[in-house]
């Protein structure tokens, strides 16, 4: 007996693929099954429409963004998109050499060189008109830090982070480099 084949497929497998086709067409049987599949039918539709909803609220907020350029019309930076870090004094051309170099003894102990030893406040103190200087150009000093030999790791992280929110420390290493 021959097979005949059709679409690669024999007769018995083509006439079962076409039975699930049929099957699959046909309506629910069930008035039960018909309201379920309208009521999935409106919860997708109202999915869809607030995802187009959301799509369309990005889509108008990219090109916003889109629209906003690093230079205004005149060349001058757009004040809103500038950086909140202030620029060295040495860049400004405000001082060019460091402010000072100090060797950090404790946690708010410092061996400030050609002065001596200090705590933070005495250092605001002893460079005010330096700092007053930056803050009116609008830039921060710069200062060379080293770690003393007896200073733990936690005492020197606590040390520089404080003298981090007045100057820009360059960090030199141990005070024996």
């Amino acid at each position: 007996m021959r097979h005949v084949d059709i679409v690669g497929m024999s007769l018995a497998e083509l006439s079962l693929s076409l039975l699930f086709v049929v099957l699959a067409l046909l309506p629910p049987s069930s008035p039960d099954e018909l309201s379920s599949a309208r009521t999935q039918l409106a919860t997708v539709s109202s999915q869809l429409a607030i995802a187009t909803k959301h799509i369309d609220e990005l889509s108008a907020q990219s090109k916003q963004l889109q629209g906003f350029t690093r230079m205004t019309a005149d060349g001058a930076a757009a004040r809103h998109l500038r950086s909140i870090t202030l620029p060295s004094c040495a860049e400004k051309k405000v001082r060019n050499d460091w402010l000072f170099t100090t060797v950090v003894r404790g946690e708010d102990l410092y061996d400030v060189q050609d002065i001596g030893t200090l705590n933070l406040q005495q250092i605001l103190d002893r460079f005010k008109r330096e700092l007053d200087e930056a803050t009116l150009a609008e830039c921060v000093q710069r200062i060379q830090v080293r770690v003393g030999n007896d200073v733990s790791a936690i005492d020197y992280d606590l040390a520089l982070r404080r003298l981090e929110q007045h100057f820009y420390p360059r960090k030199l290493g141990s005070e024996n480099q």
